[in-house]
């Protein structure tokens, strides 16, 4: 009976506490800040500082960071929120960065889907914006839409293997990545690329669990740099399985 009191008595004071800690003043948002990490060229920060500000004078332990987080993304596409900091005893610190264009997918109507390695679709424009073509059938778009089918999922799974390649020492980012690669196509388990040379790869189960795609990656990319001449980059034919790389010249 005395645990039982002794225990009635710390719940009563404890809701006490946490009632006082959401009622007070003290914790009510009156700044908040953005932390960019890298650069930006399709960010305004002054219109994302707006957004953010609507949660000055609520409560900094009820704030809802999911709803928050989509709230941002949804007005700003472009944006990709890392984390929303709280810094107490009143403070919201978002920490941020900026998605960057990768795929163009032509549209039933002939406008052009751009999205990003996380397939988010950043804009509709009238002409491709020099990402990588991806052979997909898509009828229509809308800014923020989040893109699922066969080809925009093993383009996605091409890149992060791409990426995967720098090990900390190169940074093979989007902008490489594009440089090196024209239009991406899957075909049952083949992964269908044509590079901005002419020369064509074919990574036979790319898909694959016990098949490191990242050593593909590398091994196609080997063959095209080292082994071929100037004029088979422009039409070769490159395949590789498991093992082996095969040389359609």
């Amino acid at each position: 009976m005395k645990n039982k009191r002794v225990l009635y008595i710390f719940l009563t004071l404890l809701f006490l506490v946490v009632a006082t800690l959401l009622s007070s003043v003290l914790f009510a948002v009156k700044r908040t800040s953005l932390a960019l990490a890298g650069q930006s060229s399709n960010l305004d920060s002054s219109q994302i500082k707006v957004l953010l500000d609507r949660s000055i004078g609520k409560n900094i332990f009820l704030i809802d960071e999911g709803a928050l987080t989509e709230e941002l993304e949804r007005a700003h596409p472009y944006i990709r929120v890392i984390s929303i900091e709280r810094i107490f005893p009143s403070e919201l610190k978002l920490h941020f960065s900026e998605r960057q264009l990768l795929f163009d997918i032509k549209l039933s109507d002939g406008r052009y889907a751009v999205a990003d390695f996380h397939k988010k679709v950043l804009e509709v424009r009238d002409t491709p914006s020099g990402g990588v073509l991806l052979d997909m059938a898509l009828e229509d778009a809308a800014p923020c839409q989040s893109l699922s089918g066969h080809a925009i999922d093993a383009a996605a799974l091409f890149f992060e293997a791409f990426y995967g390649l720098t090990e900390g020492d190169l940074f093979y980012d989007e902008y490489l990545f594009k440089s090196y690669f024209k239009k991406i196509g899957v075909s049952s388990n083949t992964l269908l690329i044509e590079t901005r040379l002419g020369a064509k790869i074919e990574i036979l189960n790319y898909n694959d669990p016990d098949d490191n795609l990242t050593s593909k990656t590398y091994f196609a990319l080997m063959v095209l740099d080292e082994r071929l001449t100037e004029k088979e980059k422009t039409s070769s034919t490159i395949i590789i399985s498991s093992k082996e790389a095969y040389v359609l010249k």
